[in-house]
């Protein structure tokens, strides 16, 4: 199909996205049950919407839209209890990841990086294009990163060691790694932690508000040197948008590249433009939601994957394990792709496990309780059928 000759008329236009949007799944009717993305808040919309033709890379330009950036970052970092607002925002968690293992990179000049075998692929795919190894560890019992083999990789490398590289809130399990425990070992060997916490950034701050008894992620552990942080999945922020913080001005010094042709002469991140309607949509979700409407979000979101998790129980499902965040794991009978395939059928879009012959369910804030009771109420019916 090419360009048309003639141009069609917008409503035409509109009308055709529309009918094609309704052919994806749908999240308010529960349908997405795998992704860690959601329905965007709709003053998140229409403030991406005011921002949209603004770029955060030419802050002479664009004034306000870089105002808006770096008081996101303020805001994040106070959550996160770092007292220096130092950061930027980027198009998504593996954009982050990325940018920080560069940076530590250009700090240290090694060439490995430490990471438990939970880690996200985004890692290993900062590691491909930097040239670097990622040296996997172990999990302990309770699928964190094994603590005893981290040091052990940490004393074989040492100085050429680019960052230990650990998870609040990993994809299949939602555990946190045991990032108080290693940071003790990188500050004794001067090697920084980066902590993805793409996934557990909006969640654990406020669950630990709320009286939940969850380990610490954030810059109250030495060692940790960046962080990285997604409002698009439960901090209602549109796609894309993700945070990545620094802890040192030496460390952020390294997010930013001569560009002679800008104002400025040099821009921030990997990216050449980076649309202003990112900033503006999470700074709103952020000044609308406030700490009490996140904890009261966080609540919502464990107590319904708590409820997932006793129902999965009484049906005669197995857990991977009880749910610490809102990811729960249930471990199927029979081979997964013939239950796969069912649920689909029925526009019930969990994931498998690449870890477990499970399923594997996000429970996102457009989860309802009535999704949960429809959800184990198919799984039943898929594994009775299947073969």
């Amino acid at each position: 199909m090419g360009i048309p000759k003639k141009g069609e008329e917008p409503l035409s236009v509109i009308r055709s996205l529309v009918e094609r949007r309704t052919k994806d799944p749908n999240y308010i009717k529960g349908e997405v049950l795998g992704s860690m993305i959601t329905q965007p808040s709709e003053i998140a919309i229409e403030a991406y919407k005011i921002f949209i033709d603004t770029n955060l890379n030419d802050p002479l330009l664009f004034p306000e839209t870089a105002k808006l950036e770096y008081e996101v970052i303020r805001m994040v970092s106070t959550l996160l209890k770092n007292p220096k607002p130092l950061g930027l925002i980027t198009y998504g968690g593996s954009e982050s990841n990325i940018t920080a293992m560069y940076t530590l990179r250009e700090m240290r000049r090694g060439s490995v990086i430490i990471a438990p075998m939970s880690i996200h692929f985004s890692i290993h795919k900062a590691a491909k294009i930097l040239g670097l190894r990622v040296i996997e560890v172990g999990l302990d019992e309770g699928y964190r990163a094994d603590i005893s083999e981290i040091e052990t990789q940490v004393r074989r490398y040492r100085d050429n060691v680019v960052a230990i590289a650990l998870t609040a809130g990993t994809t299949e399990l939602g555990v946190v790694d045991p990032i108080a425990e290693v940071g003790k070992i990188a500050e004794d060997f001067g090697i920084p932690i980066h902590v993805d916490a793409a996934y557990g950034g909006f969640i654990i701050p406020f669950l630990k508000m709320a009286g939940y008894k969850l380990p610490d992620f954030d810059f109250s552990i030495q060692g940790v040197e960046t962080i990285t942080l997604d409002p698009h999945k439960c901090g209602l922020a549109p796609i894309p948008s993700s945070l990545l913080l620094f802890r040192s001005e030496a460390i952020f010094s390294k997010i930013y590249f001569t560009a002679s042709y800008m104002p400025t002469g040099r821009q921030k991140g990997l990216l050449g433009t980076r649309c202003g309607g990112v900033a503006a949509a999470t700074w709103a979700i952020l000044r609308a939601t406030g700490i009490e409407g996140y904890i009261e979000l966080s609540k919502k979101m464990l107590k319904n994957a708590k409820l997932l998790a006793k129902l999965a129980s009484e049906s005669g499902f197995e857990l991977v394990i009880e749910p610490i965040l809102p990811i729960v794991c249930i471990k199927l009978p029979k081979p997964k792709r013939k239950i796969f395939q069912y649920l689909w059928s029925r526009k019930l879009y969990a994931c498998p496990s690449s870890m477990f012959n499970a399923i594997r369910v996000v429970v996102m804030p457009h989860i309802k309780e009535a999704h949960i009771h429809k959800f184990i109420d198919e799984l039943k019916k898929a594994v009775e059928k299947v073969k």
